[in-house]
């Protein structure tokens, strides 16, 4: 008898062991929910040694404002920054996904997951 007593904690701690190191996975893989600095993003794609060293892309520049909004020349939407993860959920960027390389920078992500050449700059 006393020795079972004495199986229930250890039974019951090797079973919630691997419930906590998925969710310390989760939490790593995907981080926290949380906004980007407000303001306006510019975007450009990188030039060449030869002559400027950024192409500014104004079509796709975008505005951050309050709760997780955006808008763009097309309309305003909504996005997720989950970690590093931005996410585009509604309006004219809905689906595009970037990852965020700095405090005011963002940079696209390609359908395959790789990083692109897009980077959008906050201005303020």
């Amino acid at each position: 008898m006393k020795r079972t007593i004495m199986k229930t904690p250890v039974l019951l701690l090797a079973a919630l062991v691997p419930l906590a190191g998925t969710a310390a996975f989760a939490q790593e893989r995907d981080g926290p929910i949380d906004t980007l600095p407000q303001g306006r993003y510019e975007c450009a794609l990188p030039g060449d040694a030869g002559g400027k060293a950024w192409r500014h892309q104004p079509e796709r520049d975008f505005t951050i404002g309050n709760s997780s909004s955006y808008r763009t020349a097309e309309g305003s939407g909504t996005y997720l920054l989950r970690g590093k993860s931005l996410t585009f959920t509604r309006g004219p960027m809905k689906g595009q996904s970037f990852e965020r390389v700095g405090i005011d920078t963002v940079r696209i992500r390609n359908a395959d997951g790789s990083p692109g050449d897009l980077r959008c700059v906050r201005v303020r």
